[in-house]
């Protein structure tokens, strides 16, 4: 309840009581899985979906997904709700987060559902470019996916010539679909094909006109080395079949398997074909698994049998884990964050930083070898720090090292190892100071890619502020002004803020004289100066013909404090 008199109080208070209503945000993303991963990638979201939410309090809202599929609400906290999901040509779908509701606790909660398709109808008509009925009749007719999309082809097993007219008709999910239609005389020189793209829609489905033509036999052979030297086709592959990925440009792109011989024989239309096809084998007694890839170019021409080995290359994986163990800087080991560290002060020198970092091998490759380098980052200085390598009783500027799987056993495996580097900085003349210290990286590179650790050493600030180049005495009118100029030099290595103050004696502010600005706020860069200005102004007819003013310089460290008069 709310009080608006005085006489409602007791003692002067009013007791009141208030109710709190929290609220917090939930959503989702509806998506209609393409690749069947169970995840909402990009493009899979499904726009203008009816979404309904009902709670089990005041809450009854109907609100639509936008173009990525997302929706959000703000609900009260607490709540069980009923979320219905629903769109023409899909089939209807309710979340349920819990005992078949949208449980809603304290928190924002936010949730993705898969959306399904229901089927479409889809047909064509196939004609012939010379007018060949024969090559109609008894033809094929088989739906791909477009590459990209998890679905089985499908065999059209609704077929009719009438005439001159192959006519198909399916019932197929949704989406891009590469339609194949090829004569009976399947995979030899004289065969007719046709290849085309045909979308279809949700509820609408889509139609198609072909026309069949003579088109080119390709034949597709495979060849790839183990991990040991051993060449086989892709027959060999024990983990899984291996397909390969047909473009024939204008989004004709789909997935053919490889035969039981680790070869592809299809027919295809006169004109450009790439062929792209990846797999991994597991291999070596570690059960590594290791990528291979490869892509072929080819022109298929009409009335000719184009044959060609697809060659797989392994993919040198030089995979390697990196960390960095023990840090000494001077005689003293380092404990904490090891990646950050603080330089030491030797009399005009900075103590030598010592680091251990560990090596874990996880690529694939029998013998890698590795080339070991560091540097600093870009700074002012950095050309005059020093990162060394042990290489036994020696420090050198770039080292070797060899790790790898080995063969199957034991004794010619290396996969882990450590390398010990020194970082020797500058002396205290010559070092700069940032205020995110100075960045060292060790690079480890091999054939396949490159490794590194980086660790961040900070310099302590050294302060040396002077002012000079001002004049001891001016002259200023009566009732004018005059100005004082100022250099203040930062003879540290890093940069400093300094805050500049005019401090007049009483008698002459008594008097009336002012000088501006009064304080001055300026960052000088290590190894240079900047000036500053101050205005004197004398008053009319002054009770005070000499006026002193203290000109203070004050660092950002406690103790650098130059003053002037």
């Amino acid at each position: 309840g709310i009080h608006n008199s005085i006489d409602e109080a007791v003692n002067g208070t009013w007791n009141v009581t208030l109710i709190l209503e929290k609220s917090v945000l939930v959503g989702g993303k509806i998506y209609w899985d393409l690749n069947s991963d169970e995840m909402p990638n990009t493009g899979e979201g499904v726009e203008g979906v009816n979404i309904t939410i009902i709670g089990d309090n005041s809450v009854n809202t109907t609100l639509v997904t936008d173009e990525n599929g997302v929706w959000d609400l703000f609900v009260p906290i607490r709540g069980n709700y009923t979320v219905n999901a629903s769109k023409a040509g899909f089939n209807d779908v309710t979340y349920d987060t819990g005992n078949g509701y949208y449980r809603v606790n304290d928190t924002h909660e936010s949730h993705d559902i898969i959306i399904t398709a229901g089927l479409v109808a889809v047909g064509g008509n196939v004609t012939d470019k010379i007018g060949d009925v024969s090559r109609l009749e008894n033809a094929t007719v088989t739906l791909y996916p477009v590459s990209g999309y998890v679905r089985d082809s499908v065999e059209v097993t609704s077929l009719s010539v009438n005439g001159s007219v192959l006519t198909w008709s399916q019932q197929i999910q949704p989406g891009d679909w590469i339609v194949v239609v090829q004569d009976a005389r399947e995979n030899t020189d004289g065969s007719a094909i046709a290849i085309d793209l045909l979308e279809a829609s949700v509820q609408e489905g889509a139609t198609i006109d072909m026309e069949m033509s003579l088109g080119g036999r390709l034949i597709i052979s495979t060849e790839w080395t183990s991990w040991d030297g051993v060449i086989s086709d892709v027959s060999e592959v024990s983990d899984s079949t291996v397909d390969v990925e047909i473009d024939l440009g204008d989004g004709r792109k789909w997935i053919m398997p490889f035969d039981e011989n680790g070869q592809l024989d299809m027919t295809l239309p006169d004109g450009e074909v790439d062929l792209d096809s990846e797999f991994i084998a597991t291999q070596h007694n570690m059960q590594l698994e290791m990528e291979y890839t490869a892509g072929l170019h080819v022109d298929v021409m009409q009335a000719t049998t184009l044959s060609d080995i697809l060659e797989y290359n392994r993919r040198i994986d030089s995979s390697l884990e990196v960390d960095i163990t023990s840090v000494t800087i001077g005689s003293e080991e380092v404990s904490g964050d090891l990646d950050n560290i603080t330089a030491v002060e030797s009399g005009y020198e900075y103590e030598e930083i010592e680091l251990t970092i560990s090596l874990n091998y996880s690529g694939t490759e029998i013998s890698d070898t590795f080339v070991v380098t560091g540097e600093v980052g870009v700074a002012q200085d950095a050309d005059l720090w020093k990162v060394e390598f042990k290489n036994g009783s020696e420090w050198v500027n770039q080292i070797d090292m060899v790790l790898g799987i080995g063969d199957n056993d034991t004794e010619s495996m290396n996969l882990n190892d450590e390398v010990v580097v020194r970082i020797t900085l500058p002396s205290k003349n010559d070092t700069r100071t940032y205020d995110d210290g100075h960045a060292v990286n060790v690079r480890f590179s091999a054939d396949g890619g490159e490794t590194e650790q980086s660790l961040r050493v900070h310099v302590p600030q050294q302060y040396n502020i002077t002012i000079s180049d001002y004049d001891e005495r001016i002259g200023v009118a009566d009732g004018g002004e005059n100005l004082v100029t100022l250099e203040v030099t930062n003879g540290g290595n890093g940069d400093d803020t300094v805050l500049m103050s005019a401090i007049l004696d009483s008698d002459c502010v008594e008097a009336g004289w002012t000088v501006t600005p009064e304080t001055s706020s300026i960052t000088i860069a290590a190894e240079n100066e900047r000036s500053q200005s101050f205005t004197v102004h004398a008053t009319t007819n002054s009770t005070e013909s000499k006026c002193e003013i203290n000109f203070t310089v004050d660092s950002e460290s406690d103790y650098e404090i130059q003053t002037v008069t």
